[in-house]
């Protein structure tokens, strides 16, 4: 009986508390007229945003090394076909950034350099030099434990003169002038063997103190000569590396570095490092990706997802031709044994097309609400551009609003790369009622283009960042720690910097951070940036609130829909409506952030009973007196 009657006080006291939640929930959608709560990816209509506008671009590029080597011993014929079919606009790629391996000497470059040359002559205008291993003379002792390899001390100034000369040599000879070098390649990356089999070259690892003299010694070369090449590093292979190894830089050496170049094979934290990038007002390069997928679907969603999360000005494929199957744009045996030069195109090289061939220098990229789109939008020619993948088994239909752009055209130009399609021209495309309805078929790359402008205000610009004032009592949204799954609070006025709690110091030591030059200079602006936020529009009304210093971005803890659920940062995540906030402005410079999950509004409360203490954030019903639901947005 005893049972039965607990059994009964659960019923009821759950039905009581659905009742409550779902009359709030009622009560918070009629206020906000909000029309959707599914996630994007489950919705059939897309919407591009022109009024959030993203980084502009520079233009998508190949690195000419190793494979350009073998094709310089062809007849020269065949080394400007392969040219033409990479950087010419009109019958090839029309890649315009280049990345230049600088070999071990002038001369063992010549068959390369031609592959240079041809590039400039097609019209590339962007050069990078990297230098993927350092000659002989300047390696010391190998520790084979560390499997370190160390540079002499006195040789540091030789290699970075040593890079600088090159430079020189393709400015005076060959009118080449490179805008940026990278003169350490993957410095954190070991590999199992040290040494490559039949050469004289070290695969190497740095450290952070070497890299640092190295970087310094190559910045006062490069002034020494009168070049305006500027530095870009780490280039290491990993996102994550890469935030790691810029974040333990010292100030001296951070200044001067121009570029983040990242390499995007591995690593999570993409939104992480753009932040990094941004904060610090350095330009960001994804300077290498490479697949073995000839599909090439792998590589349409890794330029998708490097594009949308790091905000790069260029993105670069490693390898144009290879003799393995499917890892370049061209399959050949790179062999000069036989008399005629025969390669195949990859469905690579037609995927890269839909891309290359549309999204060119000078776009700029818009806010897009699905995770498998990129949007951009041509100023000059007053063109909008669309790209999609559907990497799915099966055909879906999907339909992109458009409603926010004048003078729309009718005809759509559309192009498809699919597992029995090239690049194939989709006729009979057309917008209707400002809409863009289309069928992705099945393992496809779908473009799309139209007349289309913006003459709207624009939103909230994610490349700035903002301070977050609660109108109850003037202090600010922040972030105490780095740590992922920690509360978002108010900081106290009198609270003089961020705090470092035994788990962020357990978090930096996992990261591989140098502490002393990390404290050191959080140290000096913490008090700053623990308050300032990046807020990003994803497109379809919702917004973004990423930490600057933390790189992390807001969420309703757990993705719970009930009111007191604590409000924390965690790692962003596209999908997440946990971490998505519609800003309505409510007049007088007042603003409610509301969760698109919860429905609920960002609310503050006291963690001690004293008002003077901590007041950390949560969710709270929709309340139109209540204050602490009023921010200010401070640029």
């Amino acid at each position: 009986m005893k049972k039965i009657f607990q059994v009964i006080v659960v019923f009821l006291f759950l039905l009581l508390n659905l009742s409550f939640f779902k009359t709030n929930y009622t009560n918070a959608y009629s206020i906000l007229n909000t029309v959707n709560l599914d996630n994007a990816d489950n919705e059939k209509l897309i919407k591009v945003d022109p009024s959030v506008q993203f980084q502009e671009f520079d233009g998508f590029g190949i690195a000419i090394s190793g494979w350009a080597n073998a094709v310089g011993t062809f007849e020269y014929k065949y080394l400007k076909r392969i040219a033409k079919r990479l950087f010419d606009t009109n019958e090839g790629l029309g890649l315009n950034v280049v990345r230049y391996g600088i070999g071990t000497g002038f001369y063992t470059d010549l068959n390369k350099r031609k592959m240079l040359i041809e590039a400039k002559n097609n019209g590339v205008n962007i050069f990078e030099a990297f230098y993927e291993n350092p000659p002989r003379w300047i390696i010391g002792q190998k520790n084979t434990n560390l499997k370190k390899i160390h540079i002499k001390k006195e040789r540091y100034k030789g290699f970075a003169d040593y890079l600088v000369k090159r430079l020189k040599i393709y400015k005076d000879y060959y009118g080449i002038t490179f805008d940026t070098l990278s003169p350490i390649y993957q410095p954190s990356y070991i590999k199992n063997d040290n040494v490559r089999d039949n050469s004289n070259l070290y695969k190497y690892f740095f450290s952070k103190k070497q890299q640092e003299k190295i970087l310094l010694e190559v910045f006062k070369s490069i002034k020494a000569n009168g070049l305006e090449t500027k530095i870009s590093s780490p280039d290491e292979k990993s996102v994550d590396l890469t935030f790691s190894s810029f974040s333990s830089y010292n100030q001296k050496v951070k200044d001067c570095i121009y570029q983040i170049d990242t390499q995007t094979y591995d690593g999570l934290n993409k939104v992480r490092l753009q932040n990094l990038a941004q904060s610090n007002c350095k330009n960001l390069w994804v300077s290498e990706y490479c697949d073995n997928d000839e599909t090439g679907l792998s590589m349409a969603l890794k330029i998708i997802d490097d594009i949308k999360k790091l905000r790069p000005k260029s993105w670069i494929y490693k390898c144009a031709l290879d003799a393995e199957k499917g890892k370049g744009f061209f399959d050949t045996p790179l062999s000069n044994n036989s008399t005629d030069f025969c390669y195949k195109i990859n469905k690579k090289y037609y995927a890269m097309c839909n891309f290359s061939k549309f999204i060119r220098p000078k776009n700029t990229f818009i806010a897009i609400d699905d995770s498998y789109s990129l949007a951009c939008i041509d100023k000059k020619n007053k063109k909008v551009i669309i790209v999609t993948v559907n990497s799915d088994m099966k055909d879906k239909n999907v339909t992109y609003d458009l409603s926010k752009f004048k003078n729309l055209g009718y005809r759509v130009l559309a192009y498809r790369t699919s597992l029995d399609e090239s690049f194939k021209k989709i006729d009979n495309i057309s917008t209707s009622d400002k809409k863009l309805n289309v069928s992705l078929k099945a393992k496809s790359i779908n473009t799309y283009v139209l007349d289309g402008e913006y003459k709207g205000d624009l939103s909230f610009n994610p490349n700035k960042y903002y301070k977050i004032m609660n109108n109850s009592n003037g202090l600010y949204m922040s972030c105490y720690s780095m740590k992922e799954g920690s509360n978002l609070i108010l900081c106290p006025k009198n609270k003089k910097r961020l705090s470092y709690t035994n788990e962020e110091f357990e978090y930096l030591n996992n990261e591989n951070l140098n502490l002393d030059a990390y404290k050191k200079e959080h140290n000096i602006k913490n008090n700053e940036h623990i308050c300032q936020w990046q807020i990003i529009g994803i497109g379809n009304g919702y917004f973004k609130l990423i930490n600057r210093c933390s790189g992390l971005a807001a969420e309703v803890h757990g993705g719970y829909w009930l009111p007191n659920i604590d409000i924390i940062q965690n790692r962003n995540a596209f999908e997440k409506g946990s971490q998505q906030w519609k800003i309505i402005h409510k007049g007088y410079g007042n603003f409610i952030f509301i969760n698109k999950r919860s429905q609920l509004s960002m609310d503050i409360k006291n963690i001690l009973k004293d008002k003077n203490d901590e007041k950390k954030l949560i969710q709270s019903n929709y309340n139109r007196g209540k204050k602490s639901q009023l921010w200010s947005i401070i640029n």
